[in-house]
């Protein structure tokens, strides 16, 4: 459809063009600047021709008489080409200005620029031995998985009734876009208790009774701090920085600080570090990381990586401080080797990315790979969530409680075993001292 340069479409257009230039647009055969109701009037396109540009002799800018007769028909698509504007009709859209930075042209500001994205954190995180779930890494080691995969199965009756599971996504569906902070502050408490029924379905009468026993004995102590910054000692592969930066995440889970039989000023300061994180909280285990719906999931899981590998290190640190005669850092290698290879069943952990969607749960752990190489350490997936499943609700809950149950009762017991072996050492060392 063409437009004639009467039309009041054009008009208001022409109107618009002259403002962004007034003297752009100039009748040679009169003085007076061409203004909108002079093209109402019926031109006479056959007796007029283009101008020339010129430049005036003072250095001021430069003027081109243009003759209404070779102005460009206002279409759409003409209309297209003056910056900062798309289509007729509509208010012109600033343009970017390019910048430079290092001779590459860029419309991005220089701080956007410059600033890693999440697939250079994960190759990065990679070039210093932080892999993310490597394919056949599982049929590699099954005993392994299978070990870690049994602390999950549990069934508990702590499991999330039908009601719980509909309040969970009536919640999710109503608060998917706030701020990350605000969603998750509500959504956590639904799905994660941390008070909880500790007890099982499947176990025995025998059992229960036991399991009752030891709980008013050993009180469980299971608490969680927000964000809870990692001490730097437990940076793995500390001066190769690149991508890891110190964990700080949304959520942390361990145990008070008072469960220790012995006074807390007879343990070797350089031993806290790897005990204690913070000023309550004791055997991290478990952390959540945290996004709202402005950041991706895969930056959630990066973070994750990052946390659990300090986790593990963290670990690995403890066993060899317990046990300086193992050569491979673990708590007990397998008799059958002088250097143990493979993952290290003493040091894993676990970590969720948890966005307003889904949910991840992850295993991080250390594979030795012997004398020659640097060992690796491991981020796998072992299950996902979907928040508007109640299904997904149900399990995620049962497997996060597990989790508890693993952190409180058998991860304890060993961290705190490996502590009182360099407590006692140090006893020793100070009375051969005295």
């Amino acid at each position: 459809m063409s437009h004639s340069i009467d039309s009041p479409d054009n008009t208001r257009a022409i109107a618009w063009v002259s403002d962004l230039n007034p003297s752009s647009f100039r009748n040679p055969e009169s003085p007076s600047t061409l203004s909108p109701s002079s093209h109402t009037s019926d031109p006479s396109p056959s007796k007029t021709s283009r101008g020339k540009r010129k430049r005036s002799n003072s250095g001021n800018e430069e003027k081109q008489e243009i003759t209404p007769s070779k102005i460009p028909r206002l279409t759409r698509q003409a209309l297209r080409t003056i910056p900062g504007t798309s289509s007729m009709g509509k208010n012109p859209s600033p343009q970017k200005t390019p910048t430079t930075r290092k001779g590459v042209s860029s419309t991005e500001p220089d701080h956007v620029k410059s600033k890693a994205t999440v697939h250079d954190t994960r190759l990065a995180l990679a070039s210093i031995g932080l892999h993310y779930d490597r394919p056949g890494i599982k049929d590699k080691y099954p005993a392994f998985f299978e070990v870690v995969e049994n602390h999950l199965k549990v069934e508990r009756a702590s499991a999330m009734a039908a009601h719980s599971a509909k309040q969970c996504i009536e919640y999710s569906y109503e608060n998917a876009t706030t701020n990350e902070k605000s969603y998750h502050e509500g959504m956590k408490p639904l799905v994660l208790k941390d008070s909880y029924t500790g007890t099982s379905n499947k176990r025995d009468f025998a059992g229960e009774l036991k399991r009752q026993e030891m709980s008013f004995a050993d009180d469980d102590n299971l608490i969680s701090r927000p964000d809870m910054l990692f001490p730097t000692c437990t940076l793995p592969y500390a001066g190769k920085g690149l991508g890891l930066t110190i964990p700080k995440p949304d959520w942390l889970y361990g145990m008070k600080q008072n469960l220790y039989q012995w006074p807390q000023d007879r343990v070797p300061d350089h031993v806290r570090p790897y005990v204690s994180f913070g000023a309550d909280l004791d055997h991290p285990f478990f952390a959540i990381e945290n996004k709202g719906c402005e950041g991706t999931f895969e930056d959630c899981e990066n973070q994750c990586m990052r946390t659990g590998a300090a986790l593990v290190h963290a670990r690995r640190h403890l066993n060899r401080l317990a046990d300086p005669t193992a050569t491979t850092g673990l708590a007990s290698p397998p008799a059958s080797t002088s250097i143990a290879t493979g993952p290290d069943p003493d040091s894993f952990y676990f970590t969720c990315a948890w966005a307003t969607g889904m949910a991840r749960i992850f295993v991080h752990w250390f594979e030795d790979m012997g004398p020659e190489e640097e060992g690796l350490m491991h981020t796998t997936r072992l299950k996902s969530y979907l928040a508007d499943s109640e299904d997904h609700l149900k399990e995620f809950r049962m497997v996060g409680h597990n989790i508890y149950d693993w952190g409180i009762h058998v991860n304890q017991k060993a961290a705190k075993a490996a502590v009182a072996k360099i407590v006692e050492r140090a006893k020793k060392e100070r009375a051969g001292r005295t």
